[in-house]
C-alpha cells in the first residue's frame, strides 16, 4: 500500500515546478520530500519554526525568509518590494523546484501570484478568476487592484522558467490550471488541496474527516528536472542577460 501523505493547507500549482500554499507543519514535511524541493520561500512575519529551518536544513533546501509587517498599513499585508522580492526568486530557474507560502497560503500568496499573472501577460479578467480561486470574491477584488496599479521595477535573472516568454494561456477570462510535466502523480495533490472542488471527493478515498487536510497517495520521489528547468543551456529555457522588467 503506497504511503498517504498530506499536502500543506492550500497547497496548488502555480506552475511546472513552482508550487503555492500555506505555512508547512511537520506532518506536510513527507510530501514536501516527494516534490524534490530546491527552494522554499516564505512571507511571514516573524521567523521560521525549528521544525522548517531543521527540515531545509536536512533535505539540502534553500531558505529564503522575507519578513513582512502586517502592521505597517498595507491593505494586502503585504507590499510593493516584498513581492518584487518573491518574484525575483520565482523568475529564477536555477531555484526551482520550488515552493513559496505565507501562514495561511491565501492573504499574502494571491497578490504575489497576481502581479506574475500580469508579468505573464495574463488578460485582468483571468487573473481576477484566478484570484478568486485563492481567496474571497471580496478579497480577490483587493488583489487584483494591488495588481493593476503595481509598478514594482523586477530584475529579470540571467536565466528564466520558458514559460516567462510564451504567449499567454489565460484569454478572455479563461484559467488554465498548468499540470505537472513529469508524471510524478502530484495532480492528486492539487485536486485534493484544502478547499479545491475534488477535497470532498479526496477525502471521502482516502478516510479522513470533512475539512480535515487531505491525506495523498504518492509515487517515489521525483530527482530530477525536465530540459527547459535544466539551465540557460538548455533549448526551452530562456538564457538571458540580466535585466529589469517594465509592467
Amino acid at each position: 500500500m503506497a504511503a498517504l501523505l498530506i499536502p500543506p493547507f492550500q497547497f496548488s500549482f502555480v506552475e511546472e515546478f513552482l508550487y503555492r500554499g500555506a505555512y508547512p507543519t511537520r506532518r506536510n514535511f513527507r510530501f514536501l520530500r516527494r516534490l524534490g524541493l530546491k527552494t522554499i520561500v516564505s512571507l511571514i512575519p516573524k521567523k521560521l519554526s525549528e521544525d522548517l529551518t531543521a527540515f531545509c536544513r536536512d533535505e539540502g533546501i534553500v531558505s529564503h525568509v522575507i519578513m513582512v509587517n502586517q502592521d505597517k498599513g498595507e491593505k494586502l499585508g503585504v507590499g510593493e518590494q516584498d513581492v518584487i522580492r518573491v518574484l525575483e526568486l520565482v523568475l529564477d530557474a536555477s531555484n526551482y523546484p520550488l515552493y513559496f507560502h505565507s501562514n495561511n497560503g491565501v492573504k499574502l500568496v494571491a497578490p504575489v501570484v497576481a502581479c506574475l499573472r500580469k508579468l505573464q501577460g495574463w488578460d485582468l479578467a483571468a487573473i481576477i478568476a484566478e484570484a478568486a480561486r485563492i481567496t474571497s470574491d471580496s478579497y480577490a477584488s483587493h488583489v487584483t487592484s494591488f495588481a493593476e496599479s503595481f509598478q514594482g521595477q523586477v530584475t529579470m535573472p540571467m536565466c528564466t522558467p520558458y514559460w516567462v516568454t510564451q504567449p499567454s494561456r489565460a484569454v478572455s477570462g479563461e484559467v488554465v490550471v498548468p499540470a505537472p510535466g513529469n508524471g510524478n502523480g502530484l495532480a492528486a495533490a492539487m485536486g485534493a488541496s484544502a478547499g479545491g472542488k475534488n477535497a470532498e471527493k479526496a477525502v471521502e478515498s482516502t478516510g479522513g474527516e470533512k475539512g480535515s487536510p487531505p491525506l495523498v497517495s504518492m509515487p517515489e520521489r521525483a530527482t530530477e528536472l525536465p530540459h527547459c528547468l535544466v539551465g540557460a543551456t538548455s533549448t526551452a529555457s530562456q538564457p538571458m542577460t540580466e535585466s529589469t522588467r517594465d509592467w
